[in-house]
């Protein structure tokens, strides 16, 4: 790939995944929920996500942020002490990519640069620098 338009960590789950792990964990740390971590390069090709999977652009058949019932609100804004992290008003919405590997269609939900104070990301950053390169029928 060429040179890197953004690196970040990231955590990631598929939506199989999502839908099996609900632990009360999850409302403390991603990783109870997310069991893939690593480091995110973009590129203007596509993304690498380091220990899980490269995925080229003209893979993707859906890019999104947005909340659904395998990861809500009420889940990114999560619990520090006996509050809920500022993420559950603004900013905390995975980043959910659709693609097909292999002939077999994906869904997975990101995290990317989560901040454990906030629940805060950085997906809507990675959002609008993928989207410049990307075809509109995908968004």
């Amino acid at each position: 790939m060429s040179e890197p338009l953004f690196t970040g960590k990231y955590f990631a789950a598929y939506a199989e995944e999502l839908a099996e792990k609900k632990s009360l964990l999850g409302f403390v740390h991603p990783s109870f929920r997310f069991p893939h971590k690593g480091e995110i390069v973009i590129s203007k090709e596509g993304l690498i996500l380091t220990n899980l999977e490269e995925i080229k652009f003209n893979e993707l058949s859906k890019i999104s942020l947005h909340y659904d019932s395998l990861y809500n609100r009420f889940w990114a804004g999560g619990i520090v002490g006996q509050y809920p992290r500022l993420a559950f008003l603004c900013r905390g919405e995975p980043l959910v990519l659709e693609f097909t590997k292999n002939g077999t269609r994906k869904r997975l939900y990101l995290l990317i640069n989560w901040r454990f104070f906030t629940g805060f990301t950085d997906n809507r950053l990675v959002y609008e620098i993928m989207t410049q390169f990307l075809n509109p029928e995908v968004l």
